[in-house]
């Protein structure tokens, strides 16, 4: 279902190249990408490209006063091949003062299966990493995601990741609603993180960047 229903709905045949927008919504379109644009529409009044790129910066604060930083890209083409990479800083506070930290992150290379003007899906495969004061440990990583433009200005976007660092399983769970204007998001939404026995459940709140 995760593969037939987006399909079904987008009615994607593969067979149109698509191209992006400088920004969502642009040019009173239905959401972030130009298919079958002029056939469909008036014709655009400014330039298309046939890559994307969404940058953001988000922060996220769980319980036990644990909470982390997190920078992240998104490259997406007209090939329908794409890859996102995200780099994050975890604090914690510990009880009398000290500061324990840790970094972690993934990269991955996707694919866009599924597009309309109003959602894109994109799964792939990549790598997670954690690096802290002791060690460094890597592992393989699975993503699905996907961003929805229901109606100007807002997006929604998820992401899910399934994979391992090290001998531990890790399971993350992404989602968030925001509001743009032009370049610029800002969103809010509800993040849930697992690393073996360990969960975390917080809110974020991030700007996003889209070109």
């Amino acid at each position: 279902m995760p593969w037939a229903l987006p399909i079904s709905a987008a009615e994607d045949v593969y067979d149109t190249l698509s191209y992006f927008p400088g920004y969502p919504y642009q040019d009173d379109s239905e959401g972030y990408l130009m298919v079958n644009w002029v056939s469909k529409h008036k014709p655009i009044t400014s330039e298309t490209y046939p890559y994307s790129l969404q940058t953001s910066i988000d922060y996220t604060l769980y319980s036990n006063k644990i909470s982390k930083t997190g920078t992240r890209f998104l490259l997406d083409t007209t090939s329908r091949i794409g890859i996102d990479s995200e780099f994050s800083y975890w604090g914690e506070s510990l009880p009398g003062g000290p500061h324990d930290n840790s970094w972690a992150g993934d990269t991955n290379l996707l694919f866009r299966f599924a597009q309309t003007e109003s959602f894109q899906m994109r799964p792939g495969i990549g790598y997670n990493w954690l690096s802290d004061n002791i060690r460094s440990d890597f592992g393989f990583n699975f993503t699905y995601k996907g961003d929805f433009f229901p109606l100007d200005p807002l997006i929604i976007s998820t992401e899910l990741d399934l994979g391992e660092i090290g001998s531990s399983n890790l399971s993350h769970f992404c989602l968030t609603t925001g509001i743009h204007y032009r370049h610029a998001e800002i969103f809010l939404g509800y993040d849930h993180f697992r690393l073996g026995e360990t969960k975390f459940d917080g809110f974020m709140s991030g700007l996003r960047i889209w070109f």
